[in-house]
C-alpha cells in the first residue's frame, strides 16, 4: 500500500511539478508503477480462475426428461442457470462427480455405466463384468468407484461390485461379498472404507421394509445401522462424517431425515406433505440438494440445515438424481 502511494505521489510530481524534478525520479517510479500494474493483473486472473474452478465445483448434476429422454444437466446454485451437458438419445440416470469434478459417471436405462469427461463433454463405456449395472459413486480418493448390479431387474436381487482405478488408468471390478439380498443407493462415506446402502428385508402389500446398512470394505462386514421397520432409502454421509442423510416413509409420505452417529439420534428435515428424497450434501455440509414432488412434478430443491430454508433450483422440466460438486 505504501509503494502504491508512492507511485501516486511520482505522477501527481510528473504532472504538476515536471519541470522542477529531475526525469530520473520520475523514470524510476514510472517503472515501479509498471511493475506493480503488471503483478495486480497477474493476481486478479488468478483470482476469477480460482472462482471459476469454485463454481464448477460447486454445481449441482441432474437428469432432467427433455425430448422424451433424461439428460444430464448442471446447475449454478447461485444463479439458478442450468446447462445440458448430454443430448443423445438413450436414457442417463444417477450421475455423480469425480471429488476433483474433472469427469462424471452415469448411468443408462440399458444398464451400462458411462464416464464422461466434464469439460469435453465425451462419454465412454466401461466395461464391466456385471449386467444391468446402475447407481454409480465415486471415492473421495477418486480410486474406487461403487455401483449396483442387478442380477435380474425383474425380480428383488442385487450385487453391489466396487470397480478400482490404477494409476495407469486400467481398472478391474470386484464383487462385495455383503450378505444375500436387495442392495441399492451404495455411497461412501468420509474415509472411503465404508459402503453404505440400501437393503430390502421385507415387501408386502403395505409397501417396503429396508434397513440402512454399512459395509467394510476391508474386514467384509455389515453394520445395519437404520432400522426401524419403515422404508429407509438414499443414505448419503456429509462430506465430514457428522451426519448422514436419508429418505423415509416413517412420517406417512417420503421425507428428509438426519441421522447423527455420535449421539445416535435423528431428526426429520423436510415436513411437505409430498414426496422429498435422495439426499445429497454441499461439500461445506451446510445445504442439502433433494428431489420433492411438491410442485406436481419432480423438482430439484435445496435446504440450509441451520435455518431449514427451503429453495427450488429446477423448474422447466422433471428433474431427479441430483449430484453436489466438491
Amino acid at each position: 500500500m505504501q509503494s502504491l502511494w508512492k507511485v501516486v505521489f511520482a505522477l501527481l510530481i510528473q504532472v504538476w511539478l515536471a519541470d522542477e524534478v529531475p526525469p530520473e525520479f520520475i523514470n524510476i517510479y514510472t517503472e515501479h508503477f509498471i511493475m506493480m500494474i503488471y503483478k495486480i493483473n497477474i493476481i486478479l486472473i488468478i483470482i476469477v480462475f480460482i472462482q471459476l474452478f469454485n463454481a464448477d465445483a460447486s454445481d449441482i448434476l441432474c437428469t432432467s426428461f427433455i425430448s422424451n429422454y433424461w439428460q444430464i444437466l448442471s446447475i449454478n446454485t447461485k444463479t439458478k442457470d442450468a446447462k445440458v451437458l448430454t443430448k443423445s438419445k438413450y436414457d442417463k440416470l444417477t450421475p455423480c462427480w469425480s471429488f476433483d469434478c474433472s469427469c462424471i459417471y452415469y448411468s443408462t436405462n440399458s444398464g451400462e455405466i458411462f464416464k464422461m469427461n466434464a469439460q469435453t463433454g465425451r462419454s465412454t463405456p466401461i466395461d464391466l463384468p456385471s449386467k444391468y449395472n446402475a447407481e454409480p459413486d465415486l471415492s473421495k480418493d477418486c480410486k474406487t468407484l461403487v455401483y449396483t448390479s442387478y442380477t435380474n431387474p425383474k425380480d428383488f436381487k442385487s450385487e453391489l461390485w466396487l470397480l478400482w482405478f490404477d494409476k495407469d488408468h486400467s481398472y478391474y471390478s470386484q464383487k462385495i461379498y455383503a450378505p444375500s439380498g436387495l442392495k441399492t443407493f451404495p455411497c461412501w462415506d468420509e474415509s472411503s472404507k465404508n459402503v453404505c446402502y440400501s437393503k430390502l428385508i421385507s415387501m408386502n402389500q403395505n409397501g417396503a421394509q429396508e434397513n440402512i446398512c454399512l459395509f467394510n470394505i476391508n474386514s467384509n462386514e455389515e453394520k445395519t445401522i437404520i432400522a426401524d421397520g419403515f422404508d429407509n432409502i438414499h443414505p448419503q454421509w456429509s462430506p465430514d462424517g457428522s451426519y448422514l442423510a436419508w429418505s423415509s416413509n416413517k412420517s406417512g409420505n417420503f421425507d428428509i431425515y438426519l441421522w447423527y452417529p455420535n449421539i445416535h439420534k435423528s431428526e426429520q428435515l423436510t415436513k411437505d406433505p409430498s414426496m422429498d428424497t435422495k439426499p445429497v450434501w454441499s461439500s461445506d455440509n451446510k445445504k442439502i440438494a433433494f428431489v420433492s414432488a411438491r410442485t406436481g412434478q419432480k423438482q430439484i430443491f435445496l435446504i440450509d440445515i441451520k435455518t431449514r430454508k427451503e429453495k427450488q433450483i429446477t423448474f422447466n422440466h422433471s428433474s431427479k438424481d441430483p449430484s453436489w460438486g466438491n
